[in-house]
């Protein structure tokens, strides 16, 4: 059994929640060079912008299970890049993510069959490490999470952890999360009902103070090629997109979003991907 990052932990559910729900207009061309190199551009079509309007994402699989994830140009000063490097020892990943000069952090993700342990370090400004580990038997999962700076005197700023459960059926997922030192509560629930249609909630609980926020969704598969998603909130908002896949590596995904307290506060989006 593998198990997930801690980032990971609840994803299951949080992807029917929040993704294909981009409000705004978008192109993405993907192509593929040779020497196994990829090659994505992604231009917002928003008018009144003064953004840099087009992002280039490059992507390369190189020897030695090195490659270059991402290296993203968004602008002049806009700068991103990450790197990976694979096969040192078995289970072991090292990765690098750098932005302009004002951030830099080490990542090393190890897998084994009964965990998997992640350490970030920062190696520019607050040499602060995030440290990671998710693992499990039987179905039950189980994780922690901490932030330790490094700067001075070693301290722990923040710690997490969480515990989930799916059967052997693979239909179910329910997890909970206690954040912020243990303050925040965050419960994540996926259910496929059927193989085409999937259901989803994400709920928010402070404790201390009483606020909550949940999320409730469905993801539901039309057709072979089409995929339409539903989600509602406690503010009374109501998000759906529909995704539509087309020949020759079209995709073609609208959205839109109101807010029923407010029928004039609409937001529409739609966000096209060749290749």
């Amino acid at each position: 059994m593998s198990f997930p990052e801690y980032k990971n932990f609840d994803k299951c559910a949080a992807d029917i929640i929040k993704e294909d729900f981009d409000m705004h207009y978008s192109v993405k061309v993907k192509s593929t060079l040779p020497n196994d190199i990829g090659l994505t551009s992604t231009t917002d079509c928003c008018c009144g912008k003064t953004e840099f309007p087009t992002k280039l994402n490059f992507k390369w699989n190189g020897p030695k299970g090195f490659a270059i994830d991402k290296f993203e140009v968004a602008g002049c000063d806009k700068l991103t890049l990450e790197t990976s490097l694979s096969g040192i020892a078995p289970g072991l990943q090292l990765k690098f993510k750098g932005a302009n000069t004002t951030s830099a952090a080490v990542t090393a993700i190890y897998k084994h069959k009964f965990a998997t342990l992640v350490n970030e370090i920062d190696v520019m400004g607050s040499h602060n490490l995030k440290t990671s580990i998710v693992g499990g038997s039987h179905g039950v999962q189980v994780g922690a999470a901490a932030n330790v700076s490094l700067a001075g005197k070693a301290q722990v700023d923040d710690y997490s952890a969480a515990i989930g459960y799916t059967p052997n059926c693979g239909k179910f997922f329910v997890g909970l999360k206690a954040n912020n030192k243990l303050a925040d509560l965050n419960a994540a629930i996926k259910y496929q009902m059927k193989p085409n249609l999937a259901l989803a909630a994400l709920v928010d609980y402070t404790p201390s103070n009483g606020n909550n926020n949940f999320n409730v969704g469905m993801d539901y598969q039309i057709c072979e090629n089409a995929t339409m998603k539903l989600k509602v909130n406690n503010k009374a908002v109501i998000n759906a997109s529909v995704k539509k896949q087309f020949p020759n590596k079209c995709t073609v995904v609208g959205a839109a979003g109101i807010d029923v307290k407010n029928i004039n506060a609409y937001t529409l989006g739609v966000t096209a991907t060749l290749g």
